[in-house]
C-alpha cells in the first residue's frame, strides 16, 4: 500500500532502502505490496532549484515504511536481494572489484544500490575480510558525516543571487526563499537545512540589497518629473 508523503512523515517513518534507478525501486515496491507492507517513496530531486545547480547524478529514490513495519520490510528486502544475487552472472562487475574497491563501496553505501552493497559485503566475507571491522565502520561513519554536512552555495550562484536581489522582482524573492527553505536528505533519510551559516548570512545581505534596491526604485519613480 503506497502512502502519501504527508502520511508517512506523520508516522514514525524509517528509511529501508535507497535506489538510483526506478526499475529496482518498482520491483521492491511490488514485493512490499505482496507482503501488505505500507510504504512511501521520496524522490530526492529538489522540487524548486532556482540556482539550476542541482546535480541529478545524486538523484535517488528513498523507500520508507512506518517504524512498526521496519523489521518486516527489511526481511523482505534481504530475501529479494539474496534471490537476485544467486542469479547474477559470473561476469557481474563487482566480482572483478579489488578488496579496496569493495571496501570503498561499503564505506559509502548511500552512493550505491542496496543490492551492490549486500553483494560487496558478501564478497569481502568470502575473501576473509570482515566488512564490519572497526576501521571500515569508522570510515563509513566519517563518510556519512561528510555527506550530511551543510552545503555552501557556490560563488557563481551567490553572484546571481545578489544580481537578482538588486534587480528586484519575483526572481530575487524566489532565490532568497529558496536558500532559507531548501532542505537536504541525510544518508538515513532525515530532512535538514541544506546550507551552511555563511550561505544564510549572504541570504540576509541579499534581503538588504533587495530592500535598498526597491526603495531606490520607488524613490526614483516618485521623484521623477
Amino acid at each position: 500500500m503506497l502512502l502519501d508523503e504527508d502520511s508517512i512523515q506523520r508516522s514514525d517513518s524509517v528509511l529501508i532502502r535507497e535506489y538510483r534507478d526506478q526499475e529496482s525501486l518498482l520491483d521492491m515496491q511490488a514485493h512490499l505490496e505482496e507482503a501488505d507492507i505500507p510504504y512511501s517513496v521520496f524522490d530526492t530531486v529538489s522540487r524548486f532549484d532556482v540556482t539550476f545547480s542541482y546535480d541529478h547524478s545524486r538523484r535517488s529514490f528513498q523507500l520508507l515504511v512506518p517504524q512498526h513495519f521496519a523489521d518486516r520490510a527489511r526481511r523482505v528486502c534481504e530475501t529479494v536481494e539474496a534471490a537476485i544475487i544467486e542469479q547474477l552472472p559470473p561476469d557481474y562487475y563487482l566480482f572483478d572489484f579489488s578488496d579496496e574497491e569493495l571496501k570503498s563501496l561499503i564505506i559509502k553505501p548511500f552512493e550505491w544500490s542496496p543490492l551492490d552493497v549486500t553483494l560487496a559485503r558478501q564478497i569481502l566475507k568470502q575473501r576473509g575480510i570482515d566488512p564490519d571491522s572497526e576501521e571500515l565502520v569508522q570510515n563509513e561513519n566519517a563518510a556519512k558525516t561528510a555527506f550530511d554536512a551543510p552545503e555552501r552555495l557556490g560563488n557563481l550562484s551567490l553572484f546571481f543571487g545578489y544580481l537578482f536581489a538588486a534587480m528586484g522582482g519575483l526572481i530575487g524573492i524566489a532565490f532568497i526563499i529558496y536558500i532559507f527553505t531548501s532542505k537536504k536528505t541525510t544518508h538515513d533519510g532525515a530532512k535538514i537545512k541544506r546550507f551552511d551559516k555563511r550561505t544564510y548570512q549572504h541570504a540576509i545581505y541579499m534581503i538588504l540589497t533587495f530592500l535598498v534596491s526597491t526603495c531606490l526604485f520607488l524613490a526614483i519613480r516618485i521623484l521623477a518629473p
